[in-house]
């Protein structure tokens, strides 16, 4: 979770909250300093640091409910960038187990089930694209397109989307070699139905 413009605003209203609460707080610059650092870790996108900081803060104010949604989501983004190191060493099976888990923990996220989906995606990419590789004819090739392009909806990048568009010209390359030879077959068939018994069939060039 990333604070844009309102992170002042809301720096403020943070040492304004955090100036009086408990009956034994903790001096004002330590609270101060762990406010900008958690902060900071929000800006810098530091999940774990944010989570843990969040915590502490937390514990001066315990019926902070805005504190408590921002550890949830940071706490969440863990597992999105646990998942997203996973993904990065081409373990996608573990990538969908942090995320079930972190669903099951935050089912009500949306985010999660979204991202989910994502990484299934991934998971079917190979034996997708490999099946395009294997297509030999056009109605193949068409057909395994249309399973990757839908398959692959949620995950298409530029690169895959211009790898698609190029397979496309193939297919109708291959389309048009096609037809070509079905017609030179049907013209030599009727030669040689054409031709009488017996005689030379003539050759073509």
């Amino acid at each position: 979770m990333r604070i844009s413009g309102v992170t002042a605003w809301l720096l403020t209203a943070m040492l304004v909250v955090f100036s009086g609460c408990g009956k034994h707080p903790a001096p004002p610059t330590a609270r101060n300093d762990l406010v900008l650092r958690f902060f900071n870790s929000l800006q810098t996108g530091n999940a774990k640091a944010a989570s843990e900081q969040g915590k502490k803060l937390l514990a001066l104010e315990p019926n902070n409910d805005f504190i408590s949604k921002i550890i949830e989501v940071q706490e969440s983004n863990q597992g999105v960038q646990a998942a997203q190191r996973a993904i990065n060493s081409r373990n996608i099976n573990q990538a969908l187990q942090i995320i079930d888990q972190s669903i099951r923990q935050y089912p009500d996220n949306r985010t999660l089930p979204q991202l989910r989906a994502q990484i299934r995606q991934l998971r079917n990419a190979r034996p997708l694209l490999a099946a395009m590789k294997r297509a030999d004819s056009a109605e193949a090739m068409s057909s395994a397109l249309t399973a990757a392009t839908t398959g692959l909806s949620a995950n298409t990048t530029p690169k895959l989307a211009a790898y698609f568009e190029a397979y496309e010209k193939e297919i109708e390359a291959r389309r048009a070699e096609e037809a070509k030879r079905m017609e030179e077959a049907a013209a030599a068939a009727r030669r040689e139905a054409e031709t009488p018994v017996g005689a030379e069939i003539p050759e073509t060039k």
